[in-house]
């Protein structure tokens, strides 16, 4: 027994050396290239998340998704590469005069064809309220043309049974999200005029934002799923303002402050940013997630259209190397500052016969193949 072992040992042995030599990087002195690790996190450990409200309309105008010379649907494709989150923008009534789309998207039945592509992949969603039929941002908060010169009481009450009700025929479905913006990069105020911000007075904000917080809760009362509730004003430099003047005005019910980040467009840079976090949940007692991010692959664009011109930032160049890095680097800030995570900003927005020009933005290059970017979801953060 003994000679056999020494058999199979002295095989083992050379079978191991073989295989070393064999995974050599060619030019290298006796190093071997180590695979790479890939974790795949749940959301509840760390969002890892993609906001991929455009996709059914880009695929709708003749949109293809591609990753190692496959063609591949998106949502699958971003699971694979770690996504557990999907967060879908959901406009009051987009077909309406000068809302978004007079084809519907990102409306009521738009979103639920998104959710349930998500939820089919065993992804959480963020459903993201714009109270708008349009997009709504610090620039512009323009009230449903439904809902028109309403006074601020009839507007509590239409934020109130829109929010309740979209919540329910989401449920009836199976589709219940498991984390909602009560409005999108609301730092002016939602509603405008009716909840303007006016000289630090937030009174109105606060009657609309909490009546949409107790349609959340009204609803979770008797729905397995407990929506989590964010509040997203927008850039990192405003955020101890808003919402020390917003929970002044009696608005604390809920449980995530969120943050647009576009580095280049805030003062708050990444090392910075993790001393704001720990601030932000120390201060309100509340977890921190960025809602908003994305970063350049290229200034360079394939039809003429672009999107912005984005400079070098912090040693992060503008390549598709550079958006990999550029993601990683800032998913590890969250973490050390102890937020919940990441999700970027229409990285599926790829271009097509529309000429939508965001394509700059997307991990995906100009004929639809997947760029590194993807892989900043599945990498082994330290916690």
């Amino acid at each position: 027994m003994k000679y056999s072992f020494r058999l199979f040992s002295t095989g083992l042995f050379f079978a191991l050396l073989f295989m070393t030599a064999c995974n050599k990087n060619d030019g290298d002195a006796g190093s071997v290239t180590p695979p790479e690790e890939k974790v795949l996190y749940d959301w509840t450990k760390l969002v890892m998340g993609a906001d991929l409200s455009s996709v059914n309309m880009v695929q709708a105008n003749g949109g293809r998704y591609e990753d190692s010379g496959r063609a591949k649907d998106p949502y699958l494709l971003f699971r694979q590469y770690g996504c557990n989150s999907v967060r879908l923008r959901l406009f009051h009534n987009p077909a309406a005069p000068g809302g978004y789309s007079a084809d519907g998207y990102c409306g009521l039945e738009d979103v639920v064809r998104s959710i349930r592509r998500a939820k089919d992949l065993g992804m959480a969603v963020n459903l993201d309220f714009h109270y708008s039929d349009t997009w709504a941002d610090p620039g512009v908060q323009k009230i449903p043309a439904a809902w028109a010169g309403k006074s601020i009481s009839v507007l509590k009450d239409s934020v109130y049974n829109y929010t309740i009700g979209v919540l329910e025929h989401l449920k009836a479905l199976n589709l219940t999200p498991e984390m909602v913006q009560i409005g999108n990069e609301i730092q002016p105020g939602m509603l405008l005029p009716e909840g303007k911000i006016t000289n630090n007075d937030f009174s109105s904000l606060a009657v609309l934002l909490n009546s949409g917080i107790k349609a959340v809760r009204d609803f979770s009362e008797q729905s397995t799923i407990k929506p989590l509730i964010i509040l997203h004003p927008a850039s990192a430099q405003v955020q101890q303002w808003w919402f020390n003047g917003i929970t002044a005005a009696g608005v604390t019910d809920f449980d995530i402050i969120g943050i647009s980040y576009y580095e280049e467009f805030t003062t708050v840079k990444l090392e910075p940013l993790k001393a704001l976090i720990a601030q932000l949940k120390s201060t309100f007692n509340k977890k921190v997630l960025i809602v908003e991010t994305n970063y350049q692959w290229t200034n360079a664009s394939q039809d003429g259209v672009v999107y912005h011109e984005q400079t070098v930032l912090n040693g992060f160049e503008v390549s598709a190397a550079g958006q990999l890095a550029y993601h990683k680097a800032l998913t590890q800030a969250v973490i050390d500052g102890g937020g919940m995570g990441v999700m970027v900003w229409e990285p599926a927005w790829i271009s097509n016969a529309q000429n939508w020009g965001q394509e700059l933005i997307a991990f995906f290059d100009f004929t639809g193949k997947a760029l590194p970017g993807l892989q900043f979801m599945h990498q082994p953060y330290k916690f």
